[in-house]
């Protein structure tokens, strides 16, 4: 299958997004589903961890785009609990659209397709190393795949089919027992 990708953007932590204004941040009603991979880690991992996840489409502070504030903030988490300088992000899809498409497709991956979970990153370390990394924000929605397979993963979840799985009563408790257990309400 070939997949339409986009050019990929990469971020260091100097990164700014597209800027909004202040009358598009108040009337916005739009999220992003976006896909990106951790550059320079050097995980004993199969591939670079490659995290899914959603933001509002603008965010307050300095009315940036949300998928490059939550990157972004992301990545200078990741180089402070690893004490380095010299990681990027790899911006690889972005999809916004309106909440419950996004957040039914970001559920439906974390949540519904249970064949997702052994691909998990926080699956496949031990000891100190998963401790680091369990000190990050948002570490739980990183996989250990290809691009090819989560680009793969992004636009499945896009899905109406998997969209309606991500919305159903299940998957919503399997989000809020997560929530529950990593300490978040």
């Amino acid at each position: 299958m070939n997949l339409n990708t986009m050019k990929p953007i990469i971020i260091n932590t100097d990164f700014v997004g597209p800027v909004y204004t202040e009358k598009e941040y108040y009337s916005q009603e739009s999220y992003w589903l976006y896909l990106w991979k951790l550059q320079g880690l050097n995980l004993p991992t199969k591939h670079d961890p490659i995290k899914l996840g959603i933001a509002q489409e603008i965010y307050k502070k300095k009315f940036e785009a949300g998928w490059s504030a939550r990157i972004r903030e992301c990545l200078r988490q990741m180089q402070r609990a690893f004490n380095r300088d010299d990681l990027t992000a790899k911006v690889i899809a972005l999809k916004c659209s309106d909440a419950a498409t996004i957040c039914d497709a970001e559920r439906y991956v974390h949540f519904t397709a249970t064949h997702n979970f052994a691909n998990k990153i926080n699956q496949n370390l031990t000891g100190k190393l998963l401790e680091t990394w369990m000190s990050v924000g948002g570490q739980s929605e990183f996989y250990d795949a290809s691009e090819r397979s989560m680009i793969g993963r992004f636009y499945n979840s896009l899905r109406a089919a998997n969209r309606a799985l991500g919305s159903n009563h299940w998957a919503k408790v399997q989000e809020e027992n997560h929530k529950i257990l990593r300490g978040h309400r």
